[in-house]
């Protein structure tokens, strides 16, 4: 089975982080949010990738490569026009078996769904899973974007779906015979408002899905990046995790549910928790984040959704101009 993954640039809440980051390359723990996606599928034996990408996608080539490092083999379809996605899996279909399943699939979605649910002749699987927020009724499950199909499923057929209406056409490729059959997974992990970017690192931080941080897990529920320096009397409350290349100062106090992505630098008496720290981002003397996400001179109270810039480099500060995903070593 291969993975066809539709890739698109920014969009959803999460403003300025967007002006920064495509919400598949938003950072998730250590390392980009699609990086994630691409190991799950291979811990489950998908080892074949397509990524359909628009014109704001073209920094995952970069990040992703060829896919060698995760024993993958990822290739990418350019797109020069905005097709609808019936179209765009006609011509990544083309010349494959009738009877060949593939994994369609959102880059900004991440599941990890049931393998052994095989589609029939005539009745895809679709995957659905509570919506990200139900508010005081219950919540009502949706299409995650991700499904099982058979290259015989869009011949001829969704290249006349509209793009919005994906789902509307593959629960209609029986055509009444036999119904897409719809198979209940857990909460997706995503990335489309501030929100989610803090739910999605508590979900990992948690254990609760099979990704994991990159980092050594020093003692249960804390992992260590690499070049990264912590002072003697650095608390650390579980579950935390601090990526690659930090310098955290004297007095610091990190959790619970603190992230540090990479590359940043906590001075003295600081405190992070259920917050995220992304990239190049330096956190003053003294400072107390708690549901925060800070983006170097950015911070945002998840809470409220309001983003603050703050001017004063002694209190948040910018240790880098642009974000710069490296390749992880295999």
């Amino acid at each position: 089975m291969r993975a066809i993954i539709t890739f698109s640039g920014p969009e959803g809440g999460t403003s300025p982080l967007g002006s920064r980051y495509p919400l598949p390359l938003l950072p998730l723990v250590d390392r980009p949010f699609v990086q994630h996606l691409v190991e799950s599928l291979a811990v489950q034996g998908i080892t074949r990738h397509t990524f359909l990408l628009d014109r704001e996608a073209e920094p995952l080539p970069s990040v992703l490569g060829d896919g060698r490092r995760w024993g993958c083999s990822i290739v990418y379809h350019r797109l020069s026009k905005a097709p609808s996605k019936g179209e765009l899996l006609e011509l990544i279909t083309q010349g494959s078996e009738p009877d060949e399943p593939f994994l369609l699939g959102r880059a900004d979605r991440l599941i990890f769904p049931p393998l052994g649910e095989k589609p029939l002749a005539n009745a895809p699987v679709l995957f659905s899973a509570p919506q990200a927020s139900g508010g005081p009724k219950q919540p009502v499950d949706q299409w995650t974007g991700w499904a099982v199909l058979l290259a015989a499923h869009v011949e001829g057929f969704l290249g006349k779906a509209a793009p919005g209406n994906l789902e509307a056409s593959l629960r209609g490729l029986s055509e009444g015979t036999q119904p897409a059959r719809t198979v209940k997974v857990s909460r997706p992990l995503r990335m489309d408002t501030f929100e989610d970017i803090l739910a999605a690192h508590r979900a990992v931080l948690d254990k609760e899905f099979p990704t994991r941080p990159q980092g050594r897990e020093t003692e249960p529920g804390v992992w260590i990046g690499r070049k990264t320096r912590l002072h003697s009397t650095v608390q650390l409350i579980p579950p935390v995790a601090v990526g690659d290349n930090c310098l955290v100062g004297a007095g610091v106090r990190l959790g619970p549910y603190a992230t540090l992505v990479g590359n940043c630098l906590l001075d003295d008496h600081a405190a992070v928790s259920n917050s995220v720290v992304f990239p190049g981002s330096y956190i003053g003397p003294g400072l107390d984040l708690e549901g925060v996400i800070v983006d170097q001179k950015y911070l945002t109270h998840v809470r409220n959704g309001r983003t603050l810039l703050v001017a004063d480099d002694f209190v948040l500060g910018s240790l880098a101009t642009e974000p710069a995903w490296e390749p992880s070593p295999a």
